[in-house]
């Protein structure tokens, strides 16, 4: 963001419960950029120097503003992500400030507590608001929960046993070296390693049915070994 940037303020919803709702969270917003500047000593200038060797700079002038909700109830995800790096702790902790008791309104008539709002939003709980009327809306996120969780079971497991990583342009991976021929995996490991990349694809394209989606590691069809 440049430097005269990220002032402008956009229209809030009409309504007043619209209003007021995020008016509310984006107080709460400033409200925890300001205690977690101060708990770790930092000033405003100093905060905004971070956010420039980040990368994406926020200036001292922006950052009072969202202290003081002074921006017309604006929340910018992508301020939100360098300052949670630059104040040393995560998104969750600067948008549901007050982890892990505090009641939060994650939606203008949804409030639960910030320990369950942080668990909905990084996807380690389903939260349907719809759940008690008639015809409830089905949670898009249920039926892909345990598909992507055997996805990354299978990918963990691969990682861990063979430790994939970059040689130059090329993924290499750590399998015995006996028998490789150019730095290409013997037959035997090849189709060992044959055996992973094809559940991996499997359990991705499973995930992709049921409604998920995720990409494959770099490494799937890596047949370039190094010795343990």
């Amino acid at each position: 963001m440049s430097e005269g940037n990220g002032d402008s303020a956009p229209k809030k919803r009409g309504s007043n419960e619209a209003k007021a709702w995020a008016h509310e969270r984006a107080e709460q917003f400033g409200l925890a950029v300001q205690f977690w500047r101060k708990k770790i000593e930092l000033t405003a200038v100093e905060l905004s120097n971070r956010t420039r060797e980040i990368g994406y700079p926020i200036t001292r002038a922006t950052i009072a503003k969202i202290e003081s909700n002074q921006r017309n109830s604006k929340m910018d995800f992508l301020e939100i992500c360098v300052l949670a790096a630059a104040l040393e702790v995560t998104p969750a902790d600067l948008v549901f400030f007050g982890h892990p008791a505090r009641e939060i309104k994650i939606t203008p008539r949804s409030t639960v507590t910030s320990a369950d709002a942080t668990e909905w939003f990084y996807g380690g709980l389903l939260y349907n608001q719809f759940a008690d009327i008639h015809n409830p809306r089905l949670t898009q996120s249920h039926n892909h929960r345990q598909t992507l969780a055997n996805f990354n079971q299978a990918v963990d497991s691969f990682v861990e046993r063979f430790k994939p990583g970059r040689f130059g342009n090329e993924w290499i991976v750590n399998a015995d070296h006996e028998g490789a021929k150019d730095g290409i995996a013997s037959p035997a490991i090849q189709a060992l390693l044959s055996t992973y990349y094809d559940e991996i694809k499997r359990l991705r394209d499973e995930h992709i049915r049921e409604g998920g989606y995720v990409e494959l590691p770099g490494w799937v069809g890596a047949m370039r070994v190094a010795p343990f």
